[in-house]
Formats: C-alpha cells, sequence, structure tokens
C-alpha cells in the first residue's frame, strides 16, 4: 500500500476524478472551431501536486477557492507559493 501511495501515479488517478467534478477540458469542447485553453495544464498539475503531496483538504479548497488573495500583494517577480495559490484558482476559470 505504502509503494502505490508513494507513487507519483496516485495523483494522476485521484486527480482524475477531481478535475471531472471540476469540469476541468484542456478546451472548450468538441467541434471543429474548438477553442483551446493554453494554460488548463496549470491547474491540471497542481492538482496531481496536491494529491501526492498529501495536502489537507480544507487547505486544497481554500487554495482553490480563495487563492488569488491568498497570494497577497503583487508586485514584481512572484514567488513560487504565490505562483502555486494562484494557479489553484483554476478551479474558478
Amino acid at each position: 500500500v505504502d509503494e502505490l501511495l508513494q507513487s507519483p501515479h496516485y495523483g494522476e488517478r485521484w486527480a482524475r476524478h477531481w478535475l471531472d467534478v471540476a469540469g476541468y477540458a484542456d478546451s472548450e469542447g468538441y467541434i471543429v472551431n474548438d477553442v483551446v485553453r493554453p494554460w488548463a495544464w496549470k491547474y491540471r498539475d497542481y492538482v496531481i501536486r496536491s494529491l501526492n503531496a498529501n495536502k489537507p483538504f480544507d487547505q486544497f479548497i481554500v487554495e482553490q477557492l480563495a487563492g488569488d488573495e491568498l497570494a497577497g500583494k503583487r508586485e514584481g517577480d512572484l514567488t513560487e507559493k504565490q505562483i502555486e495559490l494562484l494557479t489553484a484558482t483554476g478551479f474558478l476559470r
């Protein structure tokens, strides 16, 4: 069991369920004139990293709902933490 939980595929597997509920998609639909979402993968990867890191569920939810507020004042270069928090709000886009 520990070996399975430590696999990066653990987060990928469970992220599929979360991303499905969240309405994640790399594009707007399935037609020829489909609008691509070029940065959608960043939110997907955030979810996978969070699950693999065993991030507490309440923190996971708060980051997605208020990550832009938690990131604080943004002047100049962003820190890794600020980028992570802003990426989490991809759920709202």
